[in-house]
């Protein structure tokens, strides 16, 4: 098991960037294919050069028809793994369990292979799925048809650039356009909708000189299924990683990915950021690295102290620890190219998982509501979807920063931890005196991966069957009964506590109210209280008994006060059924007052008929002296002549003194 360590602390090493500098889009210097690198121009037929696709219209063929898969508690939609014909057979056990993995997570999925079609077609396909099938997105896996944008001049500065773009795939409601006819879209509109994307895409696509595919992604299902089951554990930590252009605003790039990542490393010194100090930070344990630098897609280009430092794809470690990376880097995403960075870092590191990237000149900005949704256990997917609708509508500058934006990975996952969730969140139930309550709770883990749960109650009256289990995002059902033996009648309260060691939110508290029904009619004997206190002794015990004496006696609550300092009580609570409990009274000497004084006692139950009662109590000061027995006294005859006396419990002088218990 890898499981992430938890020493990350936010280290701001530029003092400059202490704190967030808000900016807009137009103030960031853009990421820029650096002239030290080798130019090469990828276009729709170097891509297809690379990895052909079949002649002739669209064909699909489903392998893995999960559209009714049925979940116990939560429905995330409908995902179509398409995967590129040439390729099912030799990664069809992967996709069974990656399939498996997402209906466990409340996924409906379709797994499809495909061969030729155009993208046009291909959008055709999701559109048709996202009306029928409430669609949510695509995972590409291998060459699937390829949309491309065309810019005249980007960024009002650049030139000519051509890209593959996700968008088009995304948006299902937008006007696309290809004004010069050269097949490749130049314009784009709200047209009937707008051109924010309603579903999100993916790409697992291995390039000819990253590796064997089908080992490649063999691997990468089995890692992404050992995340989902727990054995690879995110801890909340990310590395924002900011080279010299971009180091003035380290402070907002931190603020906006601490939305999502509790513990950040940040760095962006002048003399510190390079390609010697990086490639270690890479085999290091965080969750996300967020790394600002200019690139190509198969270079980093830092600066150092005015100097290059160029850092190749085939550099990046194997053993690499991070499990997600977003790549403020110049095309770095671009699956067009012979090889690509994203896809190293996302498809071939020992933990990748997913990378967030640009497929031309262009990155991420404004990213806090990425973040955001991340932080709320939202997927990737959604999280480049929400991005996507936050920056909407996009203007000039927009589209060259942001149109080559895409994921290569699973957007289905999450980062974080278990969340633990029960329905319903609060237990109300009620029962006649005597009997029992029965109710099914369901508890799901709204997080990530798989965890272990158990139930702990610290009322009695609270049974919960099974108490202890594994949990998955499809959820458990617990029988919880609740016993009114022995309860008063009235309303009980309690607390079911479930806790899932890792989970964000352990323990979970649900709150239980349980009322008991049945007749209650308020008894106390004897109604009035006297008692005598002797001059020698300070108190003196005298005692009633509270009962219910409705049929059936069921138990009752009571509660007790005595209005006289000088009357002290056993209890002031209790439960009192047809048999009755007694309630023990010590009255002390008054502090004042000779003869006798009078006190009252009141005893309750709001659930009681005749409640409250009043109970006099008279206290009789004592003024014989005790050592003396009365004329004529109570004296027994003795064995061989002599008497035994008791006074209040003690032997006086072999003489049997009848008289009241003397407390010591």
């Amino acid at each position: 098991m890898n499981t992430h360590s938890l020493f990350v602390m936010t280290a701001l090493s530029m003092a400059l960037a202490g704190a967030a500098q808000a900016y807009e889009t137009s103030e960031i210097p853009h990421t820029t294919w650096p002239d030290a690198l080798p130019w090469y121009e990828t276009t729709p037929a170097t891509l297809q050069a690379q990895h052909p696709l079949a002649e002739g219209p669209l064909q699909t063929a489903v392998h893995i028809d999960a559209r009714t898969a049925q979940t116990k508690s939560i429905d995330r939609g409908l995902v179509l793994v398409l995967v590129e014909d040439a390729l099912l057979n030799g990664i069809l056990p992967s996709l069974e369990l990656y399939s498996a993995d997402l209906v466990r997570d409340g996924h409906t999925v379709l797994v499809e292979s495909v061969s030729g079609g155009t993208p046009e077609e291909l959008k055709e396909h999701l559109t048709e799925l996202y009306d029928t099938d409430d669609l949510v997105g695509a995972v590409l896996v291998g060459h699937t048809p390829t949309p491309w944008y065309e810019f005249d001049n980007d960024y009002g500065s650049y030139g000519y650039t051509t890209f593959p773009i996700d968008l088009f795939l995304m948006d299902l409601d937008g006007t696309w356009s290809d004004q010069d006819g050269n097949g490749i879209y130049d314009t784009h509109t709200d047209g009937g909708g707008d051109t924010r994307p309603e579903i999100w895409v993916g790409h697992l696509l291995v390039t000819q000189q990253m590796g064997n595919t089908e080992d490649v992604l063999e691997a990468y299902f089995q890692r992404n299924h050992d995340y989902r089951t727990g054995l690879i554990q995110p801890d909340g930590s990310a590395l924002v990683y900011v080279d010299d252009d971009w180091a003035y605003w380290l402070g907002e790039f931190v603020w906006e990915v601490e939305n999502a990542f509790t513990q950040i490393t940040a760095e962006a010194d002048l003399n510190v950021t390079s390609k010697g100090d990086y490639l270690p930070r890479l085999e290091q344990s965080y969750d996300n690295v967020a790394v600002f630098v200019h690139s190509s897609p198969d270079w980093h280009y830092f600066v150092l102290q005015g100097n290059y430092d160029m850092m190749s794809w085939q550099e990046i470690p194997p053993q690499a620890d991070a499990l997600f990376y977003n790549l403020f880097a110049c095309s770095n995403a671009d699956f067009s190219a012979p090889a690509y960075m994203a896809g190293v870092y996302a498809l071939q590191t020992e933990f990748g998982l997913l990378s967030v990237g640009s497929t031309k000149t262009g990155s991420m900005l404004s990213g806090s509501s990425y973040y955001q949704e991340l932080g709320d256990y939202g997927n990737f997917g959604d999280a480049m979807v929400r991005w996507f609708g936050n920056i909407y509508p996009y203007n000039a500058d927009d589209r060259s920063w942001h149109y080559g934006m895409t994921i290569v990975g699973d957007p289905t996952l999450r980062i974080g931890f278990p969340t633990i969730a029960a329905d319903p969140a609060e237990i109300v139930a009620e029962a006649d005196a005597g009997d029992q309550a029965e109710l099914m709770l369901e508890l799901r883990n709204d997080g990530v991966d798989e965890t272990e749960w158990a139930v702990e109650v610290a009322e009695e009256w609270i049974g919960v069957d099974p108490e202890e289990g594994d949990l998955v995002s499809a959820g458990e059902e617990l029988t919880v009964t609740l016993d009114s033996d022995g309860l008063a009648i009235g309303t009980h309260t309690g607390t079911l506590v479930v806790t899932a060691p890792g989970a964000t939110n352990s323990p979970v508290e649900v709150p239980v109210e349980f009322t008991v029904w049945g007749q209650a009619i308020l008894c106390i004997d004897p109604t009035g209280v006297e008692a005598t206190l002797p001059l020698d002794q300070e108190s003196v015990i005298a005692s009633v008994v509270i009962r219910n004496c409705a049929d059936g006696g069921a138990a009752m609550a009571w509660t007790a006060v005595a209005d006289d300092p000088w009357i002290t009580l056993g209890a002031d609570s209790g439960l009192a059924d047809g048999d009755g409990e007694t309630l023990e009274l010590v009255l002390s000497r008054p502090e004042e007052g000779e003869g006798s004084v009078t006190g009252t006692l009141t005893v309750a139950s709001d659930n009681a008929e005749g409640s409250p009662q009043t109970v006099e109590v008279v206290l009789t000061l004592a003024d014989e002296d005790p050592d003396q027995p009365p004329d004529g006294g109570g004296c027994t005859s003795c064995g061989n002549g002599g008497s035994i006396h008791v006074e209040m419990g003690v032997l006086l002088f072999g003489c049997l003194w009848i008289g009241r218990r003397r407390r010591p």
